[in-house]
C-alpha cells in the first residue's frame, strides 16, 4: 500500500512538471509567433537562442535599409499570412519541441513549426 501511495504522489508531480513544461513552451511559441507576425524583429530576441537571435539582428538590418513604404507591405503581408494566431501545439521530446501555430484565417493550422529547445531551463526558439 506504502509503494502504492508514493507511485501515485511521484506520478503526480511527474504530470504537474509536464504541464508546466507544455505551458511554458506555448507560451514562448505563442509571443514568438505574434511578434512575428507584427514584424516586430527586435521583440523576438528574448524568445531566442543566441544563434537565432543573430540572424534576427541579420534581418533586421536588412529591413531597416528598406524604403519606409517596403517596410508597410512586407508588415502588411505578415499580418495577412501569419497573424491572428491565438493557440499553439506543441510535441515536447526532451529538450527539443516542434509547435504548430493554429490557426489561419481559413481555420487550418499552419504547416510551418517553430522549433524550441531548453537552455538553461529556459525554452527558445532555435531554427
Amino acid at each position: 500500500m506504502k509503494f502504492f501511495v508514493l507511485s501515485l504522489i511521484a506520478f503526480s508531480i511527474l504530470l504537474s512538471c509536464s504541464k508546466d513544461d507544455k505551458s511554458a513552451v506555448e507560451e514562448v511559441a505563442l509571443s514568438f509567433h505574434k511578434k512575428l507576425a507584427d514584424y516586430d524583429l527586435m521583440a523576438l530576441k528574448p524568445y531566442c537562442t543566441k544563434n537565432m537571435q543573430t540572424k534576427v539582428e541579420a534581418l533586421h538590418t536588412q529591413f531597416n535599409a528598406m524604403p519606409e513604404d517596403k517596410k508597410d507591405e512586407l508588415r502588411k503581408m505578415m499580418k495577412e499570412k501569419i497573424g491572428g494566431v491565438e493557440t499553439v501545439e506543441c510535441k515536447i521530446d526532451g529538450e527539443k519541441a516542434e509547435c504548430t501555430p493554429c490557426c489561419d484565417k481559413n481555420g487550418k493550422p499552419f504547416t510551418e513549426k517553430i522549433l524550441l529547445r531548453k537552455e538553461s531551463g529556459k525554452w527558445l526558439v532555435w531554427d
